[in-house]
């Protein structure tokens, strides 16, 4: 049996006016299927709580993925 993996998350934006305008996170090597709900609705998190609450970009059952987008969004 193998372990879900996440590969590497990277995550690009575009900013207007000092806030997130757009966001689109992408997986290299993904092997999990949680991960196709889990990237469009971080998006959409992403450009919803970036500047009022981080902690809030996370998406239930793929905490790995949340926390590597987080990361990415962060760097």
């Amino acid at each position: 049996m193998s372990r879900p993996g996440i590969g590497a998350v990277t995550v690009t934006i575009k900013v207007c006016g000092g806030t997130i305008s757009t966001a689109s996170g992408a997986l290299s090597q993904s092997n999990w299927s949680r991960n196709t709900n889990a990237i469009p609705a971080l998006n959409t998190m992403a450009v919803q709580y970036y500047k009022t609450n981080f902690a809030q970009i996370h998406y239930s059952g793929a905490t790995l993925t949340s926390n590597a987008y987080q990361a990415s969004l962060r760097s």
